[in-house]
């Protein structure tokens, strides 16, 4: 049984060390990256996935040992504060000014140490350490980490694709992972110096029980629907397709590879990886080839108007504000446009977010005002007194050194306060 307990308290305390947890931390995090790098996906579908689980799972082993560590720190108990063997030392031998007992919790309280717990009674063993409400202040740091990393776990194994969707000007898109329909009315987009567009508000419509309903997203506002917080992410560069007859009427145009539009307007989407688009007018035996080039001299959107049978080109231009390629019988419209990407996540996961970094914070500046302390004193029969062991960073160990002091000198420590005399 007590080579049991010795086992079970070495695993503890392995499992609280600080630097375990945050070489845990670390190990999160660098999976994250790979993950939305998309390195974990260069070996393969089943290797994908068996990486995917295997970070996930480290994830949720963080938040266990996390949870460990803010237990550790808030529950004055033997279980969660393991002692460690082998690093007694001598401190004092009576007399005392006060009983030895009294003396230690009083040298203690000295140096911020004013909670305690003993146990036995020859020897005795006193564990001090920092006030409840300080404790548990530090232990919100551990909460937070551990509600972030149990989130991550959790969206990685359950919901391993992102929720997110590039929308396309009155394109009805279903949002991934979720039973959400959006459309996108309108788009607010500025451009810098380099031609880049930067979405700075849209606004959607959102389809519930065959009602549309309208929604504004700006950029670092979101929006609540049916359940789940929505957000603007990044943009892609986009172009439409109109095709007329010579006498005005529209004709129906459909992209090769994409949804099939709404209207007689074809839409389509450009990416670093496809970076040339196919619109068939298939009544008008035409076929438009657009190609968007994000770097070098020839940056930018050119079109292409090609014959349906032969594939003989017809006219081309390049695509600026707007651009109309023209054949006897047919003229078809170009306008660039832009894909804005809207991301979904469960609301209660969003709050759960939001309470870890305030848990976070909350924690890093109780740790900055607070410190960690924590000490084992043992009182023999005779009136020695042991430092048995002591726990703290690293950087702040003084108040050990402290301690033993004003216990071992008494005449260094101040004078405990006199019992009031009886009145006569």
């Amino acid at each position: 049984m007590k080579q049991l307990y010795v086992l079970g308290a070495r695993l503890w305390r392995l499992a609280t060390r600080r630097r375990s947890l945050l070489i845990l931390v670390a190990g999160c995090a660098a999976g994250g990256v790979l993950r939305a790098q998309g390195s974990l996906g260069a070996v393969g579908d089943a290797a994908v996935s068996a990486a995917e689980r295997a970070v996930a799972l480290w994830a949720l082993f963080t938040a266990a040992c996390a949870l460990c560590t803010a237990l550790d720190e808030a529950c004055l108990s033997w279980h969660a504060a393991a002692l460690r063997p082998g690093r007694g030392e001598h401190l004092a031998s009576a007399p005392y000014p006060l009983p030895p007992r009294d003396w230690a919790l009083y040298c203690a309280r000295l140096v911020g140490l004013s909670d305690s717990l003993s146990q036995g009674d020859a020897p005795q063993v006193l564990l001090v350490a920092r006030p409840r409400g300080q404790r548990w202040r530090r232990a919100c740091l551990y909460v937070g980490l551990a509600l972030c990393a149990g989130c991550l776990g959790r969206a990685w194994l359950a919901d391993p694709a992102p929720s997110a969707a590039y929308l396309l000007l009155g394109q009805r898109t279903p949002l991934a992972n979720s039973r959400l329909i959006c459309r996108l009315d309108e788009v607010a987009v500025s451009r810098d110096a380099a031609g880049r567009a930067h979405v700075q508000a849209a606004w959607l419509s959102l389809e519930q029980q065959g009602q549309w309903r309208p929604l504004t997203l700006r950029r670092g506002l979101g929006a609540v629907a049916a359940g789940r917080y929505l957000w603007l992410g990044d943009s892609r560069e986009a172009a439409s397709v109109y095709v007329q007859q010579a006498s005005g009427h529209s004709v129906p145009a459909y992209p090769i590879d994409g949804a099939r539009p709404e209207g007689d307007r074809a839409r389509v989407s450009f990416t670093s990886r496809q970076q040339e688009q196919l619109v068939a007018a298939p009544q008008a035996r035409l076929l438009v080839r657009l190609v968007y080039y994000a770097s070098g001299p020839d940056r930018g959107l050119s079109a292409e108007l090609l014959d349906g049978a032969s594939g003989a080109l017809l006219a081309q231009g390049r695509v600026d504000g707007g651009t109309t390629l023209s054949t006897p019988s047919y003229r078809v419209t170009i306008l660039p446009e832009v894909a804005v990407q809207v991301r979904t996540q469960p609301l209660a996961e969003r709050v759960a977010w939001l309470a870890a970094l305030l848990l976070i914070a909350g924690g890093l500046v109780a740790h900055a005002c607070w410190p960690g302390r924590r000490a084992w004193l043992a009182v023999l029969p005779d009136g020695d007194l042991w430092l048995l062991d002591a726990a703290g960073p690293p950087w702040a160990r003084g108040w050990r050194r402290r301690l033993a002091a004003l216990i071992a000198i008494p005449e260094e420590a101040p004078s405990p306060p006199e019992p009031p005399s009886p009145s006569g």
